[in-house]
């Protein structure tokens, strides 16, 4: 068993050519959007695209996991590490993915300012440890796999689909910067913060009324 894990860890700190590691950024763009549309299906009982794009991918997860790849294999021999750092590294992707979009758009396409240990709503600490063990994911299982199976592929083929599917994202992602996708469930978290906001002016209001009325 400790001689698999070893060999785990030796493939996991391995070079990837940009082909291996443009199908990595793909192949956990879709898996997140997967991830993100199966739990917004779950929890809020709603089926919509997540976002700014119109495509099936959210490119956050395949930046993170090509990231975490490529600047953290070379700690693969300390898992604990390698979950320290994705779970930074991740939390600096998303904080600055928000800040991004919000100093752009003016809107937010998620919050978690109902979240214990937040910063502004844009990330916590609970989701960036999540995010850390998927980068673990990429760094360990993901990515070698990923690469052991395109080796055995014809290389013009693998470059052929990668290119392909690069033009396509291209696209995506000029369309989705001029028309970013958006609606109910999408990027409504702005008008909800507010609401709340104006919630608490109201109920900090009545409480001094009340607090004003039993000195009198």
């Amino acid at each position: 068993m400790k001689g698999r894990i070893e060999k785990w860890k030796a493939r996991a700190a391995r070079r990837y050519t940009a082909e291996e590691l443009a199908a990595l950024f793909f192949f956990c763009a879709a898996l997140g959007w997967v991830w993100e549309v199966a739990l917004r299906l779950t929890v809020d009982g709603i089926l919509v695209n997540p976002g700014t794009m119109h495509g099936l991918w959210l490119p956050s997860y395949g930046v993170g996991a090509v990231l975490s790849v490529v600047l953290l294999r070379r700690w693969a021999g300390q898992p604990a590490l390698v979950l320290a750092l994705g779970t930074v590294l991740c939390g600096a992707v998303e904080l600055a993915a928000g800040r991004g979009l919000e100093a752009v758009y003016h809107q937010r396409w998620w919050d978690y300012s109902a979240w214990p240990m937040n910063v502004d709503g844009l990330v916590c600490l609970p989701v960036s440890v999540l995010f850390g063990l998927g980068c673990c994911a990429a760094v360990y299982f993901a990515a070698p796999l990923l690469a052991g199976w395109l080796r055995r592929l014809p290389a013009r083929g693998v470059r052929c689909c990668c290119l392909l599917l690069t033009l396509l994202f291209a696209f995506d992602l000029g369309w989705s910067a001029a028309r970013p996708n958006a609606g109910e469930g999408v990027n409504d978290y702005g008008e909800a913060a507010q609401a709340g906001q104006v919630l608490t002016v109201i109920q900090v209001t009545r409480a001094a009324a009340l607090l004003q009325g039993l000195q009198k």
